[in-house]
Protein backbone atom coordinates (compact mmCIF):
# COMPACT_ATOMS: atom_id res chain seq x y z
CA UNK A 1 0.00 0.00 0.00
CA UNK A 2 1.30 4.22 -1.08
CA UNK A 3 0.47 6.00 1.99
CA UNK A 4 0.60 9.65 0.81
CA UNK A 5 -0.68 12.15 3.56
CA UNK A 6 -4.09 12.39 2.30
CA UNK A 7 -4.27 9.23 0.33
CA UNK A 8 -4.16 5.72 1.04
CA UNK A 9 -3.58 4.16 -2.64
CA UNK A 10 -2.88 0.70 -3.27
CA UNK A 11 -1.11 -0.99 -7.06
CA UNK A 12 -3.25 -3.78 -8.00
CA UNK A 13 -2.19 -6.08 -11.05
CA UNK A 14 -5.32 -5.62 -13.53
CA UNK A 15 -5.99 -9.49 -13.62
CA UNK A 16 -4.98 -11.25 -10.80
CA UNK A 17 -6.10 -8.19 -8.82
CA UNK A 18 -3.09 -8.90 -6.32
CA UNK A 19 -1.29 -6.18 -5.08
CA UNK A 20 1.86 -4.86 -6.74
CA UNK A 21 4.71 -4.55 -4.15
CA UNK A 22 7.69 -4.97 -6.46
CA UNK A 23 9.42 -1.78 -8.59
CA UNK A 24 8.54 -1.17 -11.95
CA UNK A 25 5.59 -3.28 -12.23
CA UNK A 26 2.46 -1.25 -14.05
CA UNK A 27 -1.36 -2.29 -12.31
CA UNK A 28 -4.09 -0.25 -11.86
CA UNK A 29 -4.08 2.48 -9.09
CA UNK A 30 -7.12 2.14 -6.79
CA UNK A 31 -7.97 4.03 -3.22
CA UNK A 32 -10.17 3.07 -0.25
CA UNK A 33 -13.25 4.80 0.85
CA UNK A 34 -11.38 8.43 1.32
CA UNK A 35 -11.79 9.37 -2.32
CA UNK A 36 -15.60 8.32 -2.90
CA UNK A 37 -17.61 6.58 -1.18
CA UNK A 38 -20.41 6.00 -3.65
CA UNK A 39 -22.43 6.83 -6.46
CA UNK A 40 -25.39 9.04 -5.19
CA UNK A 41 -28.29 6.74 -6.28
CA UNK A 42 -26.59 3.75 -8.51
CA UNK A 43 -25.76 0.97 -6.22
CA UNK A 44 -24.94 -0.85 -9.69
CA UNK A 45 -22.17 1.57 -10.42
CA UNK A 46 -20.75 2.01 -7.24
CA UNK A 47 -20.87 -2.26 -7.18
CA UNK A 48 -18.75 -2.18 -10.67
CA UNK A 49 -16.16 0.55 -9.36
CA UNK A 50 -14.93 -1.22 -6.32
CA UNK A 51 -12.95 -4.04 -5.69
CA UNK A 52 -13.76 -6.87 -3.11
CA UNK A 53 -11.31 -5.17 -0.70
CA UNK A 54 -13.81 -1.68 -1.10
CA UNK A 55 -11.30 0.23 -2.90
CA UNK A 56 -12.23 2.38 -5.29
CA UNK A 57 -11.11 1.60 -9.14
CA UNK A 58 -9.72 4.43 -10.07
CA UNK A 59 -8.60 3.81 -13.73
CA UNK A 60 -5.69 4.75 -13.89
CA UNK A 61 -2.34 2.65 -15.03
CA UNK A 62 0.74 3.33 -13.33
CA UNK A 63 3.93 1.83 -11.19
CA UNK A 64 5.94 2.48 -8.39
CA UNK A 65 9.92 3.19 -9.07
CA UNK A 66 12.38 1.90 -5.98
CA UNK A 67 12.21 4.91 -3.78
CA UNK A 68 8.02 4.66 -4.21
CA UNK A 69 7.23 7.39 -6.34
CA UNK A 70 4.11 7.10 -8.38
CA UNK A 71 4.19 7.52 -12.07
CA UNK A 72 0.92 7.20 -14.39
CA UNK A 73 1.19 6.34 -17.48
CA UNK A 74 -2.02 5.88 -19.00
CA UNK A 75 -5.87 4.90 -18.38
CA UNK A 76 -7.77 1.95 -18.56
CA UNK A 77 -10.59 3.72 -20.57
CA UNK A 78 -10.37 7.03 -21.96
CA UNK A 79 -13.14 8.68 -20.19
CA UNK A 80 -13.51 10.13 -16.70
CA UNK A 81 -17.07 11.09 -15.19
CA UNK A 82 -17.51 14.43 -13.91
CA UNK A 83 -20.86 15.65 -12.27
CA UNK A 84 -22.73 12.88 -14.28
CA UNK A 85 -21.17 13.90 -17.76
CA UNK A 86 -18.87 11.39 -19.67
CA UNK A 87 -15.26 13.86 -20.25
CA UNK A 88 -12.35 12.23 -22.69
CA UNK A 89 -9.41 12.48 -20.91
CA UNK A 90 -7.18 14.54 -23.36
CA UNK A 91 -10.54 17.45 -23.46
CA UNK A 92 -9.94 17.25 -19.38
CA UNK A 93 -6.04 17.95 -19.38
CA UNK A 94 -6.49 20.45 -21.70
CA UNK A 95 -8.98 22.73 -20.01
CA UNK A 96 -6.62 22.19 -17.17
CA UNK A 97 -3.52 22.70 -18.35
CA UNK A 98 -5.69 26.60 -19.92
CA UNK A 99 -6.35 27.36 -16.44
CA UNK A 100 -4.75 29.92 -15.05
Amino acid sequence: MINRDLFALQLVDINSEEEITKANQIGEVRGWKTIIRSYLGNPQATAEAFDKQGCYKMGDLAYLDEEGNLFIVDRIKEMLKYRGFQVSVPSAFISLSSED
